[in-house]
């Protein structure tokens, strides 16, 4: 019994220290407008507290947001039109995460790169479908907080940016629920022994 009580307890501590909360950031649409240029070079703008920008040392590029008026298809970031340079998009989250997903496309087809904050990077296909984001990034990682997406394509778009959150309870919210815990595990030996 208090060798269960004390697997227990150690593993409701545990999973009370980490919480995760995963958010997901839909790129709004522009309607009644068809887009929304927000300009060229370091260009940026923040949906749901997350930061998209352009880094214009790696391009020249123009950042949209792109809507079913213009497309056909559902609103999209989009970092398009680099002459020199490539397409980018730097995603700076809130705060650090162990897990990031975002669905992407590009206009002809050409190969993404992922670079994480922390240093890791990753380079994925594209299918090549216009304004269409049917291309599936995720990844579990160790912590980081910005995600860098560039491609040599015209055009590169994102969209439904999905992270977790991972955040630590203050010192005594911690008591609390650690006390808690053991007021219940009284309860339940002093039952069991009856």
């Amino acid at each position: 019994m208090r060798k269960l009580f004390g697997t227990v307890l150690a593993l409701v501590l545990v999973l009370g220290v980490v919480s995760a909360h995963a958010t997901t950031v839909v790129v709004p649409d522009p309607s009644p407008l068809q887009y929304i240029f927000y300009g060229t070079g370091d260009a940026s703008v923040i949906y749901s507290g997350v930061l998209f920008q352009q880094q214009a040392v790696l391009g020249n590029a123009s950042l949209f947001d792109v809507g079913p008026l213009f497309s056909g298809d559902p609103a999209v970031l989009s970092s398009q039109g680099a002459s020199v340079g490539v397409e980018n998009i730097l995603i700076t989250l809130p705060n650090p995460t162990t897990f990031f997903s975002v669905d992407y496309g590009t206009f002809n087809g050409s190969s993404v790169t992922f670079l994480l904050g922390n240093g890791d990077h990753f380079t994925q296909g594209s299918t090549g479908s216009g304004y269409l984001t049917p291309d599936l990034f995720t990844v579990t990682d160790t912590p980081f907080s910005t995600v860098l997406i560039t491609s040599s394509d015209f055009v590169l778009n994102i969209n439904n940016i999905t992270y977790n959150s991972t955040t630590t309870p203050e010192p005594g919210t911690l008591v609390m629920f650690g006390s808690g815990i053991i007021g219940l595990a009284g309860v339940l030996r002093r039952k069991i022994s009856l």
